[in-house]
């Protein structure tokens, strides 16, 4: 008989250091299910019917309302913003209010892919969208080019990870995230329903493929490539955030 375990993601650095992460079933009620003032009693859910449904941030309702009734200029915005600083394109999975705006989920849709965050102000007195004053946490989209670079050239390692899972689920019922919650308040970067790529601004081995593809982003893979420095790879920054759970 198969043993039912849940796989939480967890993070692996830019070196490839895998966690798994592993826990018994609890919270088998959906988010729609479950009252919300028993949330922080019952504030576990099951991966299997976790969609980002519920989620919300302090003070954001009313923001969240006003972003919804102008989506299009909400998501127009947050498009020519990263377009234009960034080079990339992207599609639109989520808008979730904040005290100050709304804040924007999306999945880059080029070859470079990630999940990650924007933030449109919205003067929220006047019903108004400031589509100028469009920002992003700082660092948060240059690591996750970072991260996306490397799984772009070590397509074939990560092909091989992949498969090591795969492998375990011929023994294991291995649950991962949701597709769905990855769009929808995932937001971190090269994330799969199984594990995360981070990428460290120290390290100095994927400094070069980063500069050729600021550079020059239509460069080939093969080119990426071979601006990888190995030489210049230290394990000594990367630790495994794996604790058993």
């Amino acid at each position: 008989m198969k043993k039912t375990i849940k796989l939480v993601t967890c993070s692996i650095n830019l070196s490839l250091l895998l966690a798994g992460c592993f826990r018994t079933d609890q919270g088998q009620k959906s988010s729609k299910e479950q009252d919300p003032v028993d949330r922080p009693e019952d504030q576990y859910e099951s991966v299997l019917t976790y969609t980002g449904d519920g989620y919300t941030l302090p003070g954001g309702e009313e923001n969240e309302n006003i972003a919804k009734e102008h989506k299009e200029e909400v998501v127009k915005a947050t498009k020519d913003f990263l377009k234009k600083e960034y080079n990339i394109d992207v599609d639109v999975h989520n808008l979730v209010g904040n005290k100050d705006g709304v804040t924007v989920f999306f999945e880059t849709s080029g070859r470079l892919h990630f999940y990650s965050t924007a933030i449109v102000p919205i003067k929220t007195a006047y019903n108004e969208i400031l589509s100028e004053d469009v920002w992003t946490l700082e660092g948060n989209i240059e690591e996750s080019i970072r991260a996306a670079l490397y799984a772009y050239i070590k397509e074939d390692e990560l092909k091989e990870l992949n498969k090591g899972i795969d492998s375990i689920g011929k023994e294991f019922d291995i649950v991962g995230r949701s597709t769905e919650s990855l769009e929808n308040v995932g937001g971190n970067g090269y994330t799969t329903p199984f594990y995360h790529v981070s990428s460290l601004e120290e390290d100095l081995a994927i400094k070069p493929v980063y500069d050729l593809y600021l550079e020059n982003p239509d460069a080939s893979k093969e080119e990426l490539s071979a601006a990888y420095d190995r030489t210049k790879f230290d394990p000594s920054m990367y630790t495994s955030p794996f604790k058993p759970l």
